[in-house]
């Protein structure tokens, strides 16, 4: 992604990936 920090851009994308992580492991939980 274009950012002029690219801390605040590694953060959004890490934030992003962890939703990610925690949806799938609902939907595990939920089988």
């Amino acid at each position: 992604c274009i950012a002029r920090r690219e801390q605040s851009c590694i953060h959004l994308v890490g934030a992003k990936v962890i939703e990610a992580r925690l949806e799938f492991q609902a939907r595990i939980e939920a089988y």
